[in-house]
């Protein structure tokens, strides 16, 4: 995944879940709540429908596109 290196633990962390949950969510080993899946579209602009029902791969995409940018979680000060 082309992020920055600790986006994922600063996801989770914002999220209060562990970096683990987190990793089992992208893995589609586990599934977000709805609540989960409403915090994870405020900080990564993914849609939360992607979170509960897309696949591995629609997740990693949608991510990869959304921190193409580097500007999740970042507030425009400008």
């Amino acid at each position: 995944m082309a992020m920055k290196r600790g986006t994922l633990k600063n996801i989770a962390g914002f999220c209060q879940i562990t970096p683990q949950h987190f990793s089992d969510i992208l893995g589609r080993r586990k599934k977000p709540s709805s609540r989960l899946a409403v915090l994870l579209e405020e900080y990564t602009t993914v849609s939360r429908v992607i979170w509960v029902w897309g696949s591995r791969q629609e997740i990693r995409e949608a991510l990869e596109k959304a921190y193409s940018d580097e500007k999740i979680g970042t507030e425009n000060t400008a």
